[in-house]
């Protein structure tokens, strides 16, 4: 007995435990974090109003309905704390409903069909945020999620450095000693490795109680942080370094932040920034040329860069949302070329350097590429 005591006390501290409910949750994440294109699906109807159903989406139905059932047995007590977000949330989806109508009632040719399914889409993975929150209550539900983002990071960040030697594609590019996307996509395989940081940057802060917490945080914090940087996406640093600010007020809230610690977080975001910073520093030197802070060279002329191209495409934007100010142009419609089109003359003489195929067209629709900038123009 009592080597039974130690050997399962051992356990306790080695792993954690967890219900059946949230293992539905660490299942789902994994294929959440699969790019489309590798998940298997089917396609109901045809048309602009066709819905596709793959893997992902189930797994965000049984994430929902394992929340729902933790909720009706336990108690929906967990969402009470975050009832602020849930509101703004909620209301943002109301927002969403309306700007898929409005529309209807303008005389414009709005694909209400095609653009109700994305409406639609968009609100089923919002259910995950509750969700999570129902399913995860406990310190070792919270230490099962971050392990689960953790080896998944893992295996994103492998099959990244693949791509990056060459030794196997990327959606059908060839990403030699460039950024990779790894089987996910550049800006979701930015969001899993920063999630995977995050788990790291908390454990630093405020402590690893357990072997299984450090090795935890460890896995997480080198791979993510190698994640970030095959990604390129600068948006993904931006996103890590204010979850940094945020771990670091709460630590400090609670007295628990140590200026060591602090140092450690601040030397590992700047660490990943570099990193990153030297991955982009093609696009980033395309950039500076656009907006004037080095002289143009012929190195890219010609050629659509990214930087400038998202500027081109904030300012398009910026002026659907000046036309559309109080509804927007409606959900989606600023992909629509009856909502891009009337703002191409004015971004074609603002941007006259830039070349063709940097602005929308029915080919290549391109959207706004800020959701900061889409909302105002989609949404009003």
């Amino acid at each position: 007995p009592f080597a039974g005591g130690l050997a399962t006390r051992a356990r306790t501290a080695l792993r954690p435990r967890v219900s059946p409910e949230l293992a539905v949750l660490l299942v789902a994440l994994p294929i959440l974090f699969v790019h489309v294109e590798y998940q298997p699906g089917i396609e109901l109807g045809s048309g602009s109003g066709s819905v596709s159903i793959v893997l992902s989406d189930l797994a965000v139905l049984a994430v929902a309905l394992a929340a729902l059932r933790t909720g009706v047995h336990a108690g929906f007590g967990g969402l009470r704390a975050g009832l602020p977000v849930w509101l703004a949330g909620g209301a943002l989806l109301a927002l969403i409903g309306i700007a898929t109508l409005h529309p209807l009632a303008s005389g414009r040719d709005y694909p209400f069909a095609e653009h109700v399914v994305t409406a639609l889409k968009w609100a089923e993975y919002a259910a995950l945020a509750p969700a999570a929150a129902l399913l995860g209550r406990r310190r070792d539900d919270i230490l099962a999620l971050v392990s689960v983002v953790a080896g998944w990071s893992v295996a994103a960040t492998f099959w990244a450095l693949l791509q990056f030697a060459g030794l196997v594609t990327a959606f059908g590019l060839e990403p030699v000693l460039d950024r990779v996307p790894s089987f996910v996509g550049f800006e979701s395989f930015a969001l899993l490795s920063a999630a995977a940081v995050c788990g790291s940057l908390v454990a630093l802060a405020h402590g690893a109680a357990t072997p299984f917490e450090r090795a935890a945080a460890w896995t997480g914090g080198v791979s993510g942080g190698l994640g970030v940087v095959l990604s390129g996406a600068v948006s993904g640093v931006l996103g890590l370094g204010l979850a940094a600010v945020g771990i670091l007020a709460l630590a400090l809230v609670r007295r628990e932040l140590r200026p060591a610690r602090a140092l450690a977080i601040a030397g590992v975001v700047v660490t990943i920034a570099g990193g990153t910073s030297l991955m982009r520093a093609g696009d980033l030197e395309r950039f500076f040329e656009f907006v004037g802070l080095e002289q143009r060279s012929a190195v890219g002329a010609g050629e659509v860069q990214s930087y400038s191209q998202r500027t081109v495409l904030a300012y398009i934007g910026l002026q659907i949302f000046l036309d559309h100010p109080l509804l927007g142009v409606g959900w989606q419609g600023s992909l629509d070329e009856d909502g891009y089109g009337p703002q191409l003359a004015a971004a074609r003489a603002r941007f006259p350097d830039e070349p063709n195929r940097t602005f929308p067209s029915p080919n290549h629709p391109w959207g706004v590429h800020n959701a900061y900038i889409q909302a105002l123009s989609d949404l009003g």
